[in-house]
């Protein structure tokens, strides 16, 4: 809430056809119909290949956002906080004036998605937290520093990492 409206205005003083263009291909990535075209597709190639545990999965899914999707729509509701581009600052909560920004539902669909398909995902997120924080240097491991970036004289990048016990 704190970084809602400086990375707002940093975004929108830096905005090019490009940046445009991507946005608008990420935000498509979060919409509805992506969501129950993967179930439905799941469903449909399931019963097609006649592969009963891929028709259960894209069923699995297709409730998992359903249920997400309510829950998300009616806490946005309750909760009003207002919108980062409304002008009304990241500390305006209206419940029930549909004002609807918290919590994001497009996280909410993702997370939903994503875990009714893969059971492992926890395991995949804990690796994924594990070598940001390692890279990044908010965690070490064994004496394992951040990795390093140097240019060599021919202004080649190299890439270094050490290690100290």
């Amino acid at each position: 809430m704190l970084v809602d409206q400086p990375v707002q205005r940093f975004a929108q003083r830096n905005r090019s056809g490009t940046s445009d263009d991507l946005a608008a291909f990420v935000r498509h990535m979060g919409q509805p119909e992506v969501y129950v075209t993967t179930s439905l597709g799941l469903i449909g190639a399931g019963l097609i290949a006649g592969r009963p545990q891929v028709a259960k999965a894209g069923g699995r899914a297709g409730v998992s956002v359903a249920l997400a999707a309510a829950l998300e729509l009616s806490l946005k509701g309750i909760i009003g906080r207002a919108r980062p581009d409304s002008g009304l600052g990241a500390s305006h909560f209206d419940p029930f004036s549909g004002s609807e920004s918290l919590p994001s539902g497009h996280s909410a669909l993702s997370f939903a998605l994503a875990t009714s398909l893969a059971g492992d995902i926890t395991a995949g997120a804990l690796i994924g937290i594990t070598s940001a924080k390692l890279v990044g240097g908010k965690w070490q491991v064994l004496g394992l520093r951040p990795p390093g970036v140097l240019v060599a004289r021919t202004g080649t990048p190299v890439f270094g990492w050490s290690f100290s016990f």
